[in-house]
């Protein structure tokens, strides 16, 4: 369930992150698990604890070596989150692509997308385990939100920024990459394969791998 900001700040500000919530798997119930809400829009009222608020994200999102991070991953009901890529603080499998700087999004929508399509292997702080699932994704789009100031922002994002704001985009609609995915993969296996040649992230791919916004109207708000 959802926790109020005056609670998860007086609860996390001072600790080395926030707990991470985990998806559910199979037949499990989701029923209670804010992961599985479509969430709620950032309004003025919220203002003051928003620095607060995504102070604690972002490390959390550092301490998980995570290259993104949604509010309601911590479990927060509202349409916020964090993107950044660092090749010295993520996995290794994601040296091999382009920093990304921090960048925040409040309230966003995706304004326009590219015809192309491009699959990557994800993974997910609310899917913790050994594997990995294939999705495809736009391969570049163009968005609107608000920042930390609750001012708009509007911008472009391609290729590897653009999987991620969509994954975390993913979260705020409601639900993990794992919902979509129809095919698994043993991150060791997947590392192995990638290594000798046989898969590869950000192909340009068909509509034949599971969009993971296939439920989202571009244009529209969440």
């Amino acid at each position: 369930m959802s926790i109020d900001l005056v609670t998860f700040i007086k609860n996390y500000k001072e600790e080395s992150q926030a707990p991470i919530l985990q998806g559910v798997f199979g037949n499990a119930s989701r029923e209670g698990n804010v992961l599985y809400n479509k969430c709620s829009p950032v309004l003025d009222f919220h203002k003051p604890f928003l620095k607060d608020v995504l102070d604690i994200m972002y490390k959390t999102m550092i301490a998980e070596h995570g290259i993104g991070i949604a509010a309601n991953q911590v479990g927060l009901n509202l349409q916020i989150f964090i993107i950044e890529s660092n090749a010295d603080d993520s996995e290794s499998r994601y040296k091999g692509l382009s920093d990304i700087k921090r960048q925040i999004f409040i309230n966003p929508k995706i304004i326009s997308v590219s015809k192309k399509l491009i699959n990557f292997w994800h993974g997910c702080l609310s899917a913790k385990g050994q594997f990995r699932g294939q999705v495809s994704t736009y391969k570049s789009i163009k968005y609107e939100a608000l920042n930390e100031n609750l001012d708009v922002i509007k911008g472009n994002l391609n290729g590897m920024a653009s999987v991620i704001f969509q994954h975390e985009f993913r979260h705020l609609l409601s639900g993990l990459y794992t919902d979509h995915a129809n095919k698994l993969f043993d991150t060791e296996d997947l590392k192995l394969e990638i290594e000798n040649g046989n898969f590869d992230d950000l192909d340009v791919c068909d509509d034949t791998i599971p969009h993971l916004l296939s439920d989202y109207k571009v244009g529209k708000a969440i």
